[in-house]
């Protein structure tokens, strides 16, 4: 009897000590591992994780795709080492089980994950799109969230409308004070007529030469009890979205403002265009829209030109891109496979019109990449107090693929009867959402580099131009076209 307690003994240690040894294997070399029931997860078909490995010092986890170019950190610590290969990525701490949430992040899609140590992890993401910023969160949200958390966001929506709610307020009291119809000392008006809760569009009207919108974007603030100002800021066109800002500050009655050292006073009745205008034209600009209408036969476009480029849509411009006083037609296009074409021609000093030199800008064996001058319709211009004048930045498009695209950008000048582009900078999207930088000579840069280029430019002399593109030549068009030009520049005789 004693010898067979003594046998029960002996099996019930050896259980006893696998069990322990396999314990001891467990936490010290062994691995607990999660496979996950996709069709039971709700996740994002572009990136999600299949498997999760916990050991030791580590944890494992296991996507369906390469993840070379997207950063993935634990948003609980984000100091702890992390070792990526292709398709997986290894977090290591001193405490691996409590790593349960990991993000994904690249420049155009951010995801999250939670509860990766159970059989059904949460998944939420969102991407950027151009048009509206970073889309709403998809995925579930439900799950994902704790319910402090929710409670949390939804304290946050309340505030943001009721702040909403005290901001269309506002706005509406301002309005109240500025729209309408708005003039200075030298005649010069525009009208504030559109009410938004948030924001107006200054419309300029320049007598006969009719309305155009101003690209201006007005928003308004309190400055305090009795002072009001209206913030305008413009859209930039150096390709940063980066707003440059003004303010105009109203009388306390509010029927003027001061804004450029210029008062402007508030009128209740429309004014009446007159053909006083008519006048204003430069005699020297006068002749050379005559001059211009004479030869058009020397400058339109042809249909041997038309066909041989295969052209499918052209307009053109009236100009004095050098402010010599001598009018420039710019005439441009694009081809069918989507390339820019243009040509520039000058009156002459004995009356005539002759083509400058445009290889640069309409034929792709000078240039690889030429400006899309085609309905250019606003752009700046830098005085460089050189030699060379007056600069335009102008730039060329090349679709790479369906959805990227590569930017070329330069400085155009007119000189010595030639067009003259000095590269500038580029950028490239490859599509999906990876964007490379390269400087003039084409060499790769990062974007800091690639944004001082057009900081340092910025810090000349600038001024917006405005383009007036047309599509039949007759004496109104090309009038109206110059008209549009010199008022950007306020050429136009007081």
């Amino acid at each position: 009897m004693k010898k067979k307690k003594g046998i029960i003994f002996i099996i019930i240690a050896a259980v006893l000590m696998l069990i322990i040894l396999g314990l001891y294997i467990f936490y010290n070399t062994g691995k607990s591992t999660y496979r996950y029931d996709l069709d039971k997860i709700y996740h994002s078909e572009e990136i999600y994780i299949t498997k999760t490995e916990y050991y030791k010092n580590k944890v494992k986890f296991h996507f369906n795709r390469s993840i070379g170019n997207i950063e993935i950190y634990c948003p609980d610590d984000t100091s702890l080492d992390v070792k990526k290969s292709i398709k997986s990525i290894t977090i290591y701490s001193d405490n691996p089980q409590k790593i349960t949430s990991i993000n994904a992040h690249t420049n155009w899609m951010e995801a999250r994950f939670r509860y990766l140590d159970t059989d059904e992890y949460a998944m939420i993401w969102h991407y950027w799109a151009d048009d509206i910023g970073w889309t709403d969160y998809k995925g579930n949200t439900s799950k994902f969230y704790t319910e402090e958390e929710k409670r949390k966001q939804q304290e946050e929506l309340e505030k943001k409308a009721l702040e909403l709610e005290l901001r269309k307020n506002e706005s509406k009291s301002i309005s109240e004070f500025v729209i309408g119809t708005w003039i200075n000392h030298s005649g010069d008006y525009f009208e504030i007529t559109e009410f938004k809760y948030n924001s107006y569009t200054l419309k300029y009207y320049l007598a006969a030469a009719g309305e155009f919108d101003s690209d201006q974007f007005v928003d308004f603030k309190w400055i305090d009890e009795d002072i009001r100002a209206i913030a305008i800021y413009h859209n930039s066109v150096d390709f940063f979205d980066q707003p440059v800002y003004y303010e105009i500050v109203l009388s306390e009655d509010g029927k003027s403002f001061s804004y450029n050292n210029d008062i402007l006073y508030l009128i209740d009745e429309e004014l009446n265009i007159t053909d006083e205008f008519d006048n204003q034209l430069d005699d020297k600009y006068v002749k050379g829209i005559k001059i211009l209408l004479d030869s058009s036969d020397d400058w339109r476009f042809r249909e041997d030109e038309i066909s041989d480029n295969s052209i499918v849509e052209y307009k053109y411009a009236i100009t004095d891109l050098d402010e010599d006083g001598f009018l420039e037609v710019i005439k441009s296009g694009y081809t069918e496979d989507n390339h820019a074409y243009s040509v520039i021609y000058e009156v002459q000093m004995y009356d005539s019109v002759a083509e400058l030199n445009s290889n640069l800008i309409k034929d792709r064996s000078f240039t690889q990449l030429p400006p899309n001058l085609y309905d250019f319709e606003k752009g700046l211009r830098y005085n460089f107090q050189d030699g060379y004048g007056y600069r335009y930045l102008v730039e060329g498009n090349e679709q790479l693929g369906d959805n990227g695209y590569f930017k070329q950008y330069y400085l155009m000048c007119l000189v010595n009867n030639s067009v003259i582009l000095e590269k500038l900078c580029a950028m490239e999207d490859d599509g999906a959402g990876e964007l490379s930088y390269y400087n003039a000579n084409g060499e790769k840069i990062k974007y800091s580099d690639y944004s001082s280029i057009f900081s340092n430019i910025d810090g000349k002399k600038k001024h917006y131009v405005s383009f007036g593109w047309f599509e039949d030549i007759n004496a109104e068009n090309l009038e109206t076209s110059i008209r549009t030009f010199l008022i950007s520049l306020q050429k136009l005789k007081e």
